[in-house]
């Protein structure tokens, strides 16, 4: 199979796309055959040897995939062959970037029906860290309203029938956007609209 990978860390010219055999799971492990993998910050730290979860190269980059089951190791009872998942492949944030991988039966979910895959492998690691800064750091109430600033839906749908996507307002003299929304409907809403909050939440509170 096809997979993105570093031999020794630097900078993007050090990634090569190689053939390397097709991983087999392991007890508690989910082979997916990725249809899309997110590319992230964290995959650049990675890259140049910056991260503090990943290991030396040879390494295949990508932790955020979406894709369809192949097959399930040892003890996994929660998916089948055939399911369409997404998530995270493993704790050191790596593997996802090729046509295989293998990832953590608890760190994937079934995938969303109102998402395709490009827009599932781009939620998983943002996603998270949005829930975090909303309600284990800022811990909003329902009827608090949350007010971000420089949210971008540059990897959700623009237009959603959805009743709890947030307002935006622009400014003339800027292409950063305001999206508002109340407590209630963050903690209703559904999985496309934690990327629209997830870049701007994210840094100033984990400094």
């Amino acid at each position: 199979m096809k997979a993105a990978r570093i031999h020794r860390f630097g900078s993007p010219d050090v990634i090569v796309v190689e053939d390397i055999p097709r991983p087999s799971p392991a007890a508690g492990e989910v082979l997916v055959r990725v249809v899309a993998a997110g590319v992230a910050p964290w995959d650049a730290l990675i890259r140049e040897g910056k991260s503090k979860v990943s290991g030396p190269p040879p390494l295949t980059l990508g932790s955020d995939l979406s894709g369809v089951v192949d097959a399930v190791g040892p003890g996994v009872t929660q998916f089948n062959r055939g399911d369409e998942v997404y998530g995270v492949t493993n704790a050191q944030f790596i593997g996802a970037q090729a046509e295989y991988a293998v990832a953590a039966a608890g760190m994937i979910a079934p995938k969303p029906q109102r998402l395709i895959h490009v827009q599932a492998a781009s939620i998983p690691v943002v996603a998270v860290t949005a829930w975090q800064m909303l309600f284990e750091h800022a811990r909003v109430e329902r009827g608090q309203s949350v007010m971000v600033l420089g949210a971008q839906a540059t990897s959700v749908p623009t237009r959603s029938s959805s009743p709890h996507m947030p307002e935006s307002t622009s400014s003339p003299s800027s292409d950063r956007r305001t999206w508002r929304f109340s407590a209630r409907s963050v903690q209703r809403m559904s999985s496309t609209i934690v990327p629209l909050i997830s870049r701007t939440i994210r840094e100033p509170w984990t400094r």
